[in-house]
């Protein structure tokens, strides 16, 4: 009875081996998908910029101007084409009829424009300090929690569309500076940032299976 015992056990492994290999199984793969939300910027020949709508309670700077220049110099750089200034006293947001009206004279043309607005809220929080003698005690602080709404537009010249428009909200929670050039440059920085990947084709990592018999 032994002797039959060890004789079986090749006889079953056997029969296991060919079960499982009749199955079919899943192979999971990575597979490079290009990103279909993103804008086609080879087919403008130009792009322009028109000033954003920015309401920001303490205007201690020329915040227009430095968002301006973000786009002629750093988003030009990022997207690799040349952005020009779109000087018209016509207002996208309050006469955009007219404004796309003006806008028809430039041909294969991409315009960017956008609205910003800042929420301050300032508040008292208990915070542990250092004081002169090295120790650190509690002691009441005063922050503020900065809140960055942009719209972000763009349109196209020839039918006046928008082809990309995008709300992006950003914060800035306990900061203990009031500086206004500081923290709509910090929220500023978060905002582009993720506006530029947005429309830049990126590929993207799937997962997908393989069936195998």
């Amino acid at each position: 009875m032994k002797i039959k015992k060890i004789k079986l056990i090749p006889i079953i492994l056997f029969i296991i081996f060919s079960i499982s290999c009749s199955h079919k199984e899943n192979i999971r793969v990575n597979i490079s998908m290009g990103d279909i939300n993103i804008v086609d910027l080879d087919k403008y020949i130009k792009i322009l910029y028109n000033d954003f709508e920015i309401k920001l309670p303490k205007n201690s700077f020329n915040s227009k101007k430095y968002v301006k220049d973000f786009f002629l110099n750093d988003f030009s750089k990022a997207v690799e084409k040349k952005v020009e200034y779109f000087d018209t006293d016509t207002d996208f947001y309050k006469d955009s009829k007219f404004f796309l009206e003006n806008l028809k004279n430039f041909s294969k043309t991409l315009l960017i424009t956008g609205k910003i607005k800042i929420e301050i809220k300032s508040r008292s929080i208990i915070k542990k300090i250092k004081v002169k003698s090295g120790k650190r005690k509690k002691s009441f602080v005063q922050v503020q929690d900065w809140k960055m709404t942009s719209d972000i537009v763009l349109i196209d010249s020839g039918t006046g569309e928008k082809i990309y428009e995008k709300n992006f909200i950003d914060n800035i929670k306990d900061s203990e500076t009031s500086d206004t050039k500081f923290n709509f440059e910090t929220l500023f920085f978060k905002t582009t940032n993720k506006f530029i990947k947005s429309i830049l084709n990126r590929t993207k990592i799937e997962d997908r299976y393989l069936l195998v018999k």
